[in-house]
């Protein structure tokens, strides 16, 4: 998977709302499409790392995530959190999907077994349930804006997740659902049925070995 693909993806959906009347001091861009005006902010200027792409760095994955406008600095926060965690679960789906699209190609399995569809998004959810708690969030940044509808927060955080634990959680994934194979072959009906139920233990062993950035 490129990551600068996926990058350009998730960008948009970080985007700050258009601005308008804005303090001396601040570098954004103002608008007159909108009646609203920013009356402080936690740094001087916006960090240039709220308004990066998705990268990679000494084998730690990076991601930005943007809040709505929340009448607190701790809902906004919460929003923000929220986000990236969000921008950071479509980018690992992504990636996953296509590893278990890759893999699914080589095996002749049955869809009452393994369905391709289903199977890729109940190996998605189970993935990205296991890296919530695996990210860390490392710069905030916040706004106060007047607007239209009264005072409101907007903030940006930085957050990060080690490639380590991205690969812990999808070798744990598969090693769930091939388990489970594993079940279905025990408890088959006849010797077709427990073959292929055999035959997706083996390929979800093959996603497990893989594991999901190499």
């Amino acid at each position: 998977m490129n990551i600068s693909k996926l990058a350009a993806t998730l960008f948009l959906v970080s985007t700050i709302p258009a601005c308008a009347t804005l303090p001396s001091h601040s570098n954004f861009s103002a608008s007159n499409d909108v009646e609203e005006s920013l009356i402080w902010s936690s740094n001087e200027e916006r960090p240039e790392w709220t308004m990066e792409e998705p990268d990679v760095k000494n084998k730690t994955m990076s991601f930005v995530g943007l809040s709505a406008t929340h009448a607190t600095e701790k809902g906004a926060r919460k929003d923000a959190r929220r986000n990236a965690v969000d921008n950071i679960s479509s980018y690992i789906g992504t990636l996953a999907k296509d590893k278990f699209e890759n893999a699914y190609l080589s095996y002749g399995l049955d869809s009452s077994i393994l369905d391709p569809t289903s199977g890729s998004r109940q190996f998605g959810k189970q993935l990205t349930a296991n890296i919530v708690s695996r990210v860390k969030t490392k710069k905030w940044y916040s706004e106060k804006w007047s607007t239209e509808s009264g005072i409101g927060y907007r903030v940006f955080v930085l957050a990060k997740i080690p490639e380590d634990a991205l690969n812990e959680s999808y070798k744990n994934a598969a090693n769930r659902l091939s388990n489970n194979a594993k079940n279905m072959a025990a408890e088959a009906a006849n010797a077709s049925a427990k073959k292929q139920a055999e035959m997706a233990v083996e390929f979800w062993n093959q996603m497990e070995e893989q594991g999901l950035i190499e």
